[in-house]
Order: C-alpha cells, then structure tokens, then sequence
C-alpha cells in the first residue's frame, strides 16, 4: 500500500509459489482428488487477493521452492488474460533431487527498478577427477525473444502451444 501511494514499484520475495504443486497433485493417492496447492487454500487466495489488489504496483515477485526453473502468472479471477503480475521460480542451488544447482542473476534498470532480462547459470556436476564449473545455461531475451516481465511471460505462456522452439526450450530449462 505505501508503495502504491508513493506512486513506486514494489519486490516481493517469497520461498512458496502461488497455485497448484504438479508434483504432488500427480502422485496424488486419489486421482480423483482436486489438485493439491503448494499453501493451504486460505493462504492462497489471500496472496491471490494481494496480486489482483496491488498488480500493477508489484514489478517483479522472486520464488524459491520447487528448485525448478519456472514462472506463474496471476490472472484476473476467472480470465485466462491480463496477467496481472508474474512469479519467477528460481532453481535450486542444492543437488538434492538430482538436479545440477541453479542460479540467476538479473539485469536491472536502475530507475525504476524494471526486470530487463536475467541469466541462468547451473553446475556442471564432473567426474570425481574433475573441479565443478558454473556453466551460463541462458538469456531468457536471447531463448525466448521477450523480456522476463509480465506481459512477456504471459506473451510466452500463450505462444507455447504452437510454438515448438518456444515450448521446447522451457521444457529444455524447466
């Protein structure tokens, strides 16, 4: 609110993604069951409500949890368009489910604070003989032709489906 009313862009850093977890909804033991969200559902719609109420003071909200490479968008309630803020899901930088450790850095506009674009680096995991070597996996501008902001990543998610190259490469990072 004191953002909005300073009339400046507001960060925000969380561990837990908004929406469903695909994990856990797949490997569910009634696959009848509705799907399984990451917070409780009352959490949920409360970040939701944050997101729909303060959209287009929020510049750029960071995740952590899945230790996947991945992003969300948050949409008007009941519309599939109009992204009205995103979540960039940030990878691991542990091994621990049999993933080479992650990294992103960003690059910023100082006035303003604007997302521009961002890199993924990742370990390359060696023989035992060898020294581990951070490896740049990306550019998000250069891989997916977009800026890593809202209206690029819901420009992304919409192009996927028919867009072989687009859709390979978020499969090839995710």
């Amino acid at each position: 609110a004191l953002c909005r009313a300073m009339d400046r862009k507001a960060w925000i850093l969380t561990h837990i993604p908004l929406g469903v977890d695909v994990y856990a909804t797949l490997h569910a033991k009634n696959p009848d069951a509705d799907p399984t969200l990451f917070m409780q559902a009352a959490y949920n719609e409360r970040l939701s409500a944050v997101f729909r109420k303060y959209g287009s003071t929020i510049q750029f909200v960071l995740n952590g949890h899945t230790h996947m490479d991945d992003f969300r968008l948050v949409f008007p309630e009941g519309i599939q368009s109009g992204a009205l803020a995103s979540m960039i899901v940030t990878p691991a930088v542990t091994p621990e489910f049999a993933q080479n450790p992650g990294f992103r850095t960003l690059q910023v506009v100082r006035d303003g604070g604007r997302i521009t674009d961002l890199t993924v680096f990742f370990l390359s995991l060696p023989a035992q003989d060898q020294s581990p070597l951070w490896v740049e996996e990306y550019v998000f501008s250069r891989t997916f032709g977009t800026a890593p902001d809202t209206v690029g990543l819901e420009t992304m998610h919409a192009t996927m489906p028919g867009d072989e190259t687009v859709r390979n490469a978020y499969i090839a990072h995710y």
